[in-house]
């Protein structure tokens, strides 16, 4: 072997290296023996590089060699505090499972004098050859070092590269090393920050053993799971709302022409019947556009890591971490390039005639290839470019042909076939289409149908998981009039969007730049193995109640009450005496009553009681009625009424998901102290903190206290005999009484003489919009939607506050806050008129039948098209699309002197009503008909009478 070199060459995994030392030797005068470790065996054979003979010793490891760790007096959970491993020192070294494989590194490179290196071309794959760098030349520091680029196993691929070795990239590795580190200090903190803070207080549905417990927290897999919550709230919190739109037909000898409303639709009911009936009255159709043009669908740009994930959980359903264990098969076993890449567009220097000639032969698609290739047949383009290269590796595309291995599974049947067709789809031409697009015009309103002939189907021939609709309609000219087959009006309802997809949130994480093409699946993967989502057979994602909130008892799903307290009653009254002095004041529907009683003078009480009603409007009734100077309760002063603080009673349902309970102990005898309570407690299991109302300086009452216990306790009695204290379970304290005096509502505190709000101490504002259901003191305070103002009169009534005064007003009486009701109680759905008569719309659904004369011209003159010809806006200025985006005025409750403004527009939301300047007699009439219709609305719900 004079004058022959021994190159140490080290792939990524030993199935690479089988694969490439088979291309290299080409099968003949390979052998193979054992190494250190059992599964990375090493190949030798003869090869010349550039001329030069060698001796080439292949082998592998398994991906990372070395892993990023705390040293060994931080890498215990309660070693430190997790703040401080964001400055604690590091160490890359290698692990116990890979000690082998770095033995077999050492005793090979020590009699080589070259190291090959045949990680992937990525990143990663170069920081994986540092790595084994590392280990081969701290035994041989003599070593010359070469990095073998290649993006598939295909033997010119591989040849190429052997001939062309280049130097490996120290920036790529470094890069690598960063991200490493920083993942590793904010994952590690964050994880066990949660992880103790939570494992200790609440139960885990999914945990199997609290022990092994662990609420992982990652940089990457956070924000992706911020992606499914944020959706599925999107989800819970739409509101269904009725909208109408106007449909309209014809049919002629040519076929059905189905016209839509280009309106699109409207929400509000009088308004779309006003409308439909100027249609019904001038059905005349006459059309005002036709459009012919030339339509294209250009075929999708060549595949990316993303675009394959994508686009095998649409057309397949499987999942991206499945997708690329398959793909990863093909690409060992030489079928396709290499399935991690970022590139979407191909090199110039790419031979794609040479991939389709590849695929002749085969029987599905092989005629097509056969057409692509023929100059005749005009069907060939180059591909288009996404505009996306990572400088590593070209588009997956197949790499050799194959009609169908043995042993191959359906899934990598499927992949295959869908990395084959979409390089020949890419290739090739767009389909061409002719579309036409008329317009017609009834009574100043406009529809539109559209038609679609398919000239050419050219890259739909073989990408069958697309398609393009052809349909067809009758031929129509300018100018042409017909009367409708039908013209109706119907109704819908808008609907939330739907759960996020693999393929959606996959797009998600590439928008937002979460991940790597080689990562985000892994980020899908730990969401769903940490229990955090959950994947429907439909591959839609819904967060898991560990993360909704639901275990922990932020949701409970309860019903909601309102709080209310009850001073000045005579101490020697009965609970029975209250109520029946409430009913004398019309106070009936109280859902329950509390009167406290005083733990020092048995039989009496202590002068004050709660009140909770099932709604807000009944307090707000109760409130009023007893606010009255002359509603006495057994004594000389009038009774003190006000809302009392929103707490959540959580029961034992929600408190069963907290480890440590705090309960709060009510009338507790001057004899107790806390070593008393504590053996009263212990039966109930461990006590972590006690604190009596007489040993804190701010408390004004010393008969209470608060104990955070390890079980459930509510609605018991402690002590022996005459001497009991009540347990109560809470979730939070009470406001100290004769401090921070106020009147809450709905979670609110209303200061007296002041203007400022204050959150109760149970709310919580929510980004989104919309409440938490069933908890107290939550509500939306959105002005109703009752109240609205047309626009042109909004701004001219100047803001109206109520006057300072010493005593809270009193509250107005209850509104509903629904969507006002229609002021014309038309039929809703399919409103429908056969034009060989005149019928009266039908009668009312719940009022007697209007005269609709009083609301639209009956008497239509000839001369109204030529008198009005030239309209400004077509029928009048409502815009033509669902997007409404008027600005509102904030609304004004006289009653509490505070201001709220509207909520931004939700999902549903996002409309105006705009009644701005139109033309003509009968638009002028219709509009101060809406315009004084919803001024008499908005005067009736101010003064509450609606």
């Amino acid at each position: 072997m004079s004058g022959t070199i021994k190159v140490l060459n080290v792939a990524e995994k030993p199935s690479v290296a089988k694969s490439v030392s088979g291309l290299l030797s080409r099968n003949q005068g390979l052998r193979v023996r054992d190494g250190r470790s059992r599964y990375n065996k090493i190949f030798e054979f003869n090869y010349s590089i550039r001329g030069q003979p060698c001796h080439m010793l292949f082998t592998s490891v398994t991906g990372h060699l070395m892993e990023l760790e705390f040293e060994d007096r931080f890498r215990k959970w309660h070693s430190c505090d997790p703040g401080d491993l964001y400055h604690a020192p590091v160490r890359k070294s290698v692990p116990e499972d890979k000690l082998d494989i770095k033995r077999t590194l050492e005793e090979e490179a020590r009699r080589c004098q070259w190291l090959v290196l045949w990680l992937d071309c990525d990143r990663e794959g170069e920081n994986i050859a540092f790595e084994v760098i590392e280990v081969c030349r701290a035994v041989n520091r003599h070593l010359t070092i070469r990095r073998a680029r290649f993006s598939a196993l295909i033997e010119r691929e591989i040849h190429h590269a052997t001939q062309n070795l280049i130097d490996p990239n120290q920036w790529f590795s470094d890069a690598v090393d960063a991200r490493q580190e920083i993942d590793l200090r904010i994952g590690a903190s964050f994880t066990r920050f949660q992880t103790m803070l939570l494992r200790d207080k609440f139960v885990i549905d999914s945990a199997t053993d609290d022990r092994n417990l662990v609420l992982s927290y990652g940089p990457c897999q956070f924000p992706t799971l911020g992606f499914v919550v944020e959706r599925y709230w999107e989800v819970q919190s739409h509101e269904p709302e009725e909208f109408w739109t106007i449909n309209c037909s014809h049919k002629s000898d040519e076929g059905v022409a189905t016209f839509n409303w280009m309106r699109g639709h409207l929400f509000d009911y009088t308004c779309a019947v006003i409308v439909y009936e100027m249609c019904v009255q001038e059905p005349n159709a006459t059309v005002s556009k036709v459009q012919h043009q030339e339509k294209l669908k250009y075929p999708p740009y060549p595949l990316s890591t993303i675009e394959l994930e994508k686009r095998a959980s649409r057309y397949f359903r499987m999942s991206s971490e499945h997708t690329m264990k398959v793909a990863e098969d093909l690409y060992q076993a030489g079928f396709i390039s290499y399935p991690r890449t970022e590139t979407d567009s191909f090199s110039s220097r790419t031979d794609l005639h040479a991939i389709v000639q590849e695929q002749q032969e085969h029987p599905e698609w092989g005629s097509y290839a056969q057409r692509l290739l023929d100059p005749e047949t005009g069907l060939w383009r180059n591909p288009g470019s996404g505009g996306h290269d990572d400088k590593a590796h070209p588009p997956i595309h197949p790499t050799k042909f194959s009609a169908g291995e043995h042993g191959w599974s359906q899934d990598h049947r499927k992949l295959y076939e869908l990395v084959v067709r979409h390089f020949l789809a890419c290739v090739s031409q767009p389909a061409v289409g002719a579309e036409t697009i008329v317009e017609i015009d009834i009574a100043g309103e406009l529809f539109s149908a559209s038609g679609r002939m398919i000239l050419e189907r050219n890259y739909l021939d073989v990408y069958r998981y697309e398609s393009w609709g052809a349909s067809m309609i009758p031929t129509y000219t300018v100018g042409q009039q017909f009367i409708p087959t039908s013209l109706t009006l119907d109704t819908g309802v808008t609907r939330p969007p739907p759960l996020l997809s693999e393929a959606d949130l996959l797009s998600c994480m590439d928008k937002a730049g979460i991940g790597t093409d080689a990562t985000m699946h892994d980020h899908i993967k730990k969401l769903l193995d940490r229990f955090y989502a959950t994947k429907d057979s439909n591959t839609r994602f819904s967060p898991t109640n560990l993360i909704n909130g639901k275990q922990c008892g932020v949701l409970p799903q309860v019903k909601t009450v309102t709080p209310f307290s009850l001073g000045n009653i005579c101490r020697t009254w009965t609970k029975e005496a209250l109520k029946e002095k409430l009913k004398h004041y019309g106070v009936d529907n109280v859902e329950d009553l509390t009167l406290v009683e005083d733990s020092n003078n048995e039989g009496m009480n202590r002068g004050f009681a709660f009140l909770e009603f099932a709604s807000h409007s009944d307090a707000m009734d109760a409130f009023k009625r007893l606010q009255r100077r002359d509603v006495l309760f057994g004594v000389d002063r009038p009774a003190k009424v006000s809302f009392a603080d929103s707490f959540i009673d959580p029961g034992d349902e929600i408190m069963a998901q907290f480890r440590f309970r705090t309960i709060f102990i009510d009338c507790l005898p001057p004899s107790w102290d806390e070593d008393r309570v504590r053996e009263l407690l212990k039966k109930y299991g461990e006590i972590e903190k006690i604190e009596l109302a007489r040993n804190m300086q701010s408390s004004g009452r010393k008969d209470y206290g608060f104990v955070t216990c390890a079980k459930s306790i509510n609605n018991t009695e402690l002590g022996e005999g005459d001497i009991k204290a009540k347990v109560r379970a809470r979730l939070s304290r009470p406001h100290q009484r004769g401090r921070d005096k106020h009147i809450s509502r709905d979670g609110f505190r209303y200061g007296r003489g002041s203007r400022r709000v204050v959150r109760g101490s149970w709310d919580r504002s929510d980004p989104r919009g919309f409440s938490p259901c069933g908890v107290r003191g939550i509500t939306n305070r959105a002005p109703p939607p009752s109240l609205k103002r047309p626009v042109g009169l909004r701004g001219k009534r100047p803001l109206i506050t109520a006057p300072t005064r010493g005593r809270p007003s009193t509250p107005p009486p209850s509104r509903s806050y629904d969507r006002r009701a229609p002021a014309i109680p038309y039929p809703k759905s399919s409103l429908k008129r056969e034009y060989g008569r005149r019928d009266e719309l039908p009668p009312s659904r719940s009022r007697g039948v209007m005269d609709y004369g009083s609301r639209v011209v009956p008497d239509r003159h000839s001369s109204y098209r030529e008198e009005y010809s030239s309209r400004n806006s077509g029928y009048f200025d409502l815009p033509r699309s669902t997007s409404r985006t008027v600005a509102r005025k904030p609304y004004v409750d006289d009653s509490y002197a505070q201001r709220f403004e509207r909520q931004p527009p939700g999902y549903r939301e996002g409309r105006g009503r705009g009644y701005e300047t139109m033309s003509g007699s009968k638009d002028h009439m219709l509009l101060w008909m809406m315009a004084l219709h919803d001024m008499l609305i908005w005067v009736l719900g101010i003064q509450g009478l609606v």
